[in-house]
């Protein structure tokens, strides 16, 4: 069988009872590190999974490129014993985790699914109606040759529908400073004189949340010290209750 196993937003905390019993049951266990890093680093985690379970466990840290380009060695290795893919926040929220799963039905595997928090759930801390958030979009570190516009033209549609635009960034190397100033230099005109809030660490311990106009945010210390994961929010247009709610986060 394979288990796609969410550990949560901050897996210390919001590992579910089902998904602790999950691992239990896995003979193997693939940690993703991609999507979103731990609050502790590997050895930690596996210290922690261990000391809860009372058991040693076979987990092996793979990356994106493992989980999209040898799917079919964790396919046959669930064809014959139980193999769990462990991701932070919630499993099914990327497509290559539900490629997962088709590949699993394409070949007669059981697979079950253990849910948990995600960042698109937990962003609702900071006070935004859910119900009014458009597309979600990432803003990634621009490469010779991969410099996508894409992005931005989701939140300048986002905007123009009146709709909150939820920024995830690239977790290996964008920072909250190099994707305010992508901002800057692509949307500098519709953004001026609006509210953009960016949030560090959702759910850990050392959550931040910061509200200011993009010139503030640019010039603020805070900022570079925000710590990954992070993303920004852009709101669309905003309710008196909403307005309330994220004026908290100003400084």
């Amino acid at each position: 069988m394979l288990f796609l196993i969410s550990l949560g937003v901050n897996p210390l905390q919001d590992l579910t009872l089902s998904g602790l019993e999950a691992i239990d049951a896995c003979d193997k266990l693939y940690l993703e590190t991609y999507t979103s890093p731990l609050p502790v680093s590997f050895q930690e985690f596996k210290s922690f999974l261990e000391a809860k379970l009372a058991r040693e466990l076979l987990l092996i840290a793979v990356d994106r490129s493992f989980i999209e380009n040898q799917s079919s060695t964790i396919i046959e290795e669930a064809l014959t014993s139980n193999v769990g893919v462990l991701v932070v926040g919630d499993a099914l929220t990327a497509t290559t985790h539900y490629a997962l799963v088709l590949e699993a039905n394409s070949k007669n595997v059981d697979v079950k699914v253990i849910h948990s928090t995600s960042i698109f759930n937990v962003i609702a801390r900071i006070g935004l109606d859910i119900y009014k958030f458009g597309r979600t979009t990432t803003l990634v570190t621009p490469k010779p040759g991969f410099n996508p516009e894409s992005p931005f033209k989701v939140i300048k549609k986002n905007l123009e529908a009146g709709l909150h635009s939820l920024v995830l960034l690239d977790p290996e190397s964008l920072t909250v400073l190099e994707a305010l100033k992508q901002l800057k230099n692509h949307l500098g005109n519709d953004l001026q004189d609006k509210l953009i809030i960016a949030c560090s660490r959702l759910s850990w311990s050392d959550e931040t949340i910061i509200a200011q106009t993009l010139n503030v945010l640019l010039r603020s210390k805070i900022v570079t010290e925000l710590e990954k994961p992070s993303c920004i929010v852009v709101p669309g247009a905003l309710s008196d209750f909403e307005r309330e709610a994220i004026s908290q986060w100003l400084f």
